[in-house]
């Protein structure tokens, strides 16, 4: 959906590219998060009151990264 998002900006501006680079890393780091199922450390943050504050977390960063305005402002 970013992809689309990021294709469909015409032109863009740094605020698109600063936008864009923060949700693909915030995502990244929601997938890496997956990768504890290959480890012992799966039991210890799956039972551990960690899992809603991280996604919680991400979740309020990207609306916030999505609704500030990077750049020079527009004059709205």
């Amino acid at each position: 959906m970013g992809v689309l998002a990021w294709m469909s900006e015409k032109p863009k501006k740094l605020g698109d590219y600063i936008r864009n680079s923060a949700n693909f890393v915030v995502g990244l780091g929601l997938c890496l998060v997956s990768l504890m199922s290959l480890t012992n450390a799966e039991v210890n943050y799956t039972f551990s009151p960690w899992v809603l504050p991280t996604l919680c977390l991400s979740l309020a960063l990207v609306v916030l990264i999505n609704h500030v305005r990077f750049g020079k402002a527009s004059g709205h």
